[in-house]
């Protein structure tokens, strides 16, 4: 995701985690792990907010398979996380079909 559409986006949700416990995690991601080009990384930072997950960074043929889409329920589920970012990656599906 551009930096860009990041600041705007964190702008909007600022206030909302800044309420949140700082040791709460969270979980940045895409609506759709089937097909990924890219995420939000950044977004843990300037929230200010720990991942639930080691699967930051998501990347394809790593965050696109079953296992680790179901380590990632997991995962948020045993740390009780309960704020998820979500943002729908128009691009992944272009750039995933078009190989």
């Amino acid at each position: 995701m551009r930096l860009q559409d990041t600041l705007p986006m964190l702008r909007r949700s600022q206030d909302f985690f800044l309420r949140i416990f700082k040791k709460q995690t969270i979980f940045v991601g895409n609506t759709q792990h089937e097909q990924v080009f890219d995420n939000n990384v950044i977004f843990y930072y300037l929230a200010e907010h720990a991942s639930a997950t080691k699967y930051i960074d998501l990347h394809p043929g790593v965050a696109t398979t079953a296992a680790v889409q179901n380590q990632i329920i997991n995962d948020i589920a045993k740390h009780d996380t309960n704020y998820l970012v979500l943002w729908n990656d128009k691009d992944a599906t272009r750039i995933n079909t078009a190989r």
